[in-house]
């Protein structure tokens, strides 16, 4: 089966089970472009491998880079060499994926261990946003009706400008045993809400993919192939329907 042509996504904080099989699938639905961001380089290639075996194109590039989400520098060192490779295929998707799972047992976890947590799903979660949003919101000023004008266009040819996050119900449910990831995951749910609201009417879907139960590939619904499937099916979604989050249950 063939698909429509896609532009680029980026993955940060890619994995062996969600980033890798979301990228995946993304791959063998068109996306021409993917790029694996994580901290090893090691695991990236094998995940990257993994991606180019599922492309729908021989023709589809899979990249890799490091990247570690403490290093504020670091970051924005990234982003720019990442702005290199969107002259060809505009960046239509950003995963953002990162996140440091962890017990944290009340009051003898470190304060300073929390900072980590924060700054990984949520300051970093926020610099990438500000990069993400020019790119996104200039692919959807291009879209065919984005002036609005009547254009006779294929929905599915109409490029889907798109920030998706993956999160969890702890976000609303806290646990204790884990009530540091709870409370970056809470604060990471209220600002990607946050950039909905400014950057919806300007074409871009923010989207939250909320975890209920520990991902592994024998779980019934937590399996990283149906949250792939669920983040594809928050990616597909019209503009006139979209959803701000979809809850994959434990």
């Amino acid at each position: 089966m063939s698909h429509q042509p896609r532009g680029t996504l980026v993955v940060f904080g890619s994995g062996p089970l969600i980033g890798s099989h979301i990228a995946s699938l993304f791959a063998s639905r068109g996306f021409q472009q993917v790029i694996l961001l994580a901290r090893n380089a090691q695991h990236l290639e094998k995940e990257a491998e993994f991606v180019k075996s599922a492309a729908s194109s021989s023709s589809t590039q899979v990249h890799t880079m490091t990247i570690d989400l403490l290093d504020t520098a670091g970051i924005k060192k990234t982003l720019t060499e990442l702005d290199e490779h969107f002259s060809k295929m505009p960046l239509e998707c950003v995963l953002y994926n990162a996140a440091n799972v962890r017990e944290s047992p009340m009051f003898s976890f470190p304060a300073e261990e929390m900072e980590k947590d924060w700054k990984i799903a949520v300051q970093s979660l926020y610099i990438v946003a500000g990069w993400a949003m020019p790119h996104l919101t200039q692919l959807a000023s291009s879209a065919p009706g984005s002036s609005g004008k009547t254009t006779k266009t294929s929905s599915s040819s109409v490029p889907k400008p798109s920030f998706l996050v993956t999160c969890g119900s702890i976000c609303k449910d806290p646990l204790p045993a884990l009530f540091s990831l709870s409370s970056v995951k809470a604060c990471q749910y209220s600002l990607v809400r946050s950039i909905d609201k400014v950057y919806r009417d300007k074409g871009v879907h923010c989207g939250l993919i909320l975890v209920a139960g520990v991902v592994s590939h024998e779980a019934m619904s937590c399996n990283p192939k149906n949250i792939a499937d669920k983040a594809w099916g928050l990616f597909e979604q019209e503009k006139g329907d979209w959803q701000i989050e979809v809850e994959i249950p434990e």
